[in-house]
């Protein structure tokens, strides 16, 4: 795992200023929706610290509930650093680059899905719409004391209602609207229950396996300096903003909290690990396959008089249906 940060941090440093990969950041992702094109309306769900288990668990609770919502890509994206909420989810639901999303002054995403569901009312083709959630990520650090078990219940029943969430959303868009939703997260997560073993470094505040605050570290032209399983990372070559230097967690460990407790963190998240930096990036499309219909024409006449007739349409799905025009052809 330590191989895989240094690595990972000298790809990022390039790819962050538009080296190779520099399209897989998911904030490059999200900004590619809004220039897409005026075909289709997007919905950007950004949730917060979606592990890809439970991304796995989401798009089998959407398969069940949204049956207008058909899968088109799972794919992963690149997670911004540090992988905490106040530095990755402005980059994400703001399209730009970490420092730029931070400073800027324009709104974020929707934060309730009732508002969101307002605005999709009125949405037109070209629009990309962004609502942010807090969960699951609340639902792991409002159970964390509480054990694994309870946790994972917690957890569960956070990414079933997400799902609820998005099919009602999906089908209360205008039926003539295309739609695309997408679905990510600012972060991904450890997956592992750890421990709280490192102090934070003096003039930092930290979360989970992040810290920020002042620091006389020196760097070099890599842009991060290794202190046994701690990195520090220079806001210029990392994107982040001034003013403080940024540290991070190479091993399985977390930080102690603020007032110093020690004790077990599940799924903590903040780090350099594979599940902490890559994140999950699903694509669906509503309503892109034809429902199978079932159409009958029964009635009855006699030849030069005037007949009844009965048109019969079964629609088994969710997709709503308007015949516009019956058309006979007589000329066999």
């Amino acid at each position: 795992a330590t191989e895989f940060a240094r690595q990972y941090l000298e790809y990022y440093v390039s790819a962050r200023v538009g080296g190779d990969g520099a399209e897989h950041f998911a904030w490059a992702k999200s900004a590619h929706l809004r220039n897409c094109g005026r075909d289709f309306a997007y919905l950007l769900v950004v949730l917060d610290g979606l592990a890809y288990p439970d991304a796995r668990r989401l798009m089998e609770d959407i398969e069940r509930d949204a049956r207008r919502l058909f899968l088109d890509h799972a794919t992963m994206a690149l997670g911004p650093l540090p992988t905490v909420t106040e530095f990755a989810k402005p980059a994400v639901c703001r399209g730009m680059r970490p420092s730029e999303a931070i400073e800027a002054n324009t709104k974020m995403a929707y934060t309730s899905v009732d508002e969101v569901g307002r605005a999709l009312l009125t949405a037109a083709p070209g629009d990309v719409l962004v609502l942010s959630l807090q969960e699951p990520d609340r639902a792991y650090h409002f159970r964390a004391d509480a054990g694994p078990d309870s946790v994972r219940l917690e957890v569960d029943a956070q990414i079933s209602t997400i799902a609820k969430n998005i099919a009602l959303l999906a089908d209360k868009a205008p039926s003539e609207l295309k739609l695309h939703v997408i679905i990510t997260t600012d972060h991904g997560r450890l997956l592992v229950n750890t421990e709280r073993t490192r102090h934070i470094p003096q003039g930092m505040k930290a979360h989970g396996r992040a810290a920020w605050g002042s620091s006389d570290v020196l760097f070099d032209k890599s842009g991060y300096s290794m202190e046994e399983d701690l990195v520090y990372l220079d806001p210029t070559r990392f994107g982040l903003p001034q003013g403080q230097v940024y540290a991070v967690i190479v091993s399985d460990q977390a930080f102690l909290t603020t007032d110093g407790r020690k004790g077990k963190e599940p799924c903590p998240h903040g780090g350099l690990f594979p599940e902490e930096v890559l994140v999950p990036w699903l694509e669906f499309t509503r309503d892109r396959e034809q429902p199978a219909l079932v159409v009958t024409l029964g009635g009855k006449g006699e030849e030069g008089k005037a007949g009844t007739g009965a048109l019969t349409v079964v629609n088994p799905s969710d997709v709503p249906i308007t015949v516009v025009e019956l058309t006979i052809d007589a000329s066999g």
